[in-house]
């Protein structure tokens, strides 16, 4: 079963394929966003979408409650409206606590690998602190020695001396 983390990160991946948006830099920051930049901003979006699906559930109760009034609505017997309203806005609560999780990894994969221009990689890096850029690279180490070739024979593979109508 997949983490909540990566499927928060399939989601994103996918909100950047469809809304070109998504991944753009707010229009009050100008230049590329850094890490924490970057991380405040997808936390802020988790939790105004959060409330907006709050508000939505109920416009006249404090966001405050909402969360308390989704939990009471919970008994057997109530319309189908409230499971589906609890879903997303459970889904809401989710998504907010990975974003408040993102590393600098999630970072580079989800944001930095989105820019085009080696200009705007350039000043994004120059908004990285030390330890976040450690923090990419140890990502970015372990992907790649997780992708390394096995040195097995794959199977189907002729041995060697084996002829086959393959491998002359």
């Amino acid at each position: 079963m997949l983490s909540l983390k990566t499927k928060f990160i399939a989601i994103t991946l996918l909100g950047l394929l469809v809304s070109p948006a998504f991944g753009s830099v707010a229009p009050a920051l100008s230049g590329p966003l850094g890490f924490k930049d970057w991380k405040i901003s997808r936390v802020a979006e988790a939790k105004a979408n959060l409330e907006k699906l709050q508000f939505e559930l109920d416009p006249n109760l404090p966001t405050a409650q909402a969360k308390a009034q989704v939990q009471s609505a919970k008994v057997p017997g109530r319309v189908q409206k409230i499971v589906r309203a609890d879903s997303r806005i459970t889904q809401a609560q989710t998504n907010l606590e990975i974003a408040q999780e993102l590393s600098a990894h999630d970072y580079f994969v989800l944001y930095l690998s989105q820019l085009k221009s080696e200009a705007d990689i350039q000043e994004a890096a120059k908004r990285l602190d030390p330890s976040e850029v450690a923090e990419i690279m140890i990502g970015i180490k372990k992907q790649l020695s997780s992708e390394a070739p096995s040195e097995t024979i794959p199977l189907g593979s002729p041995t060697p001396g084996q002829k086959t109508s393959r491998f002359p």
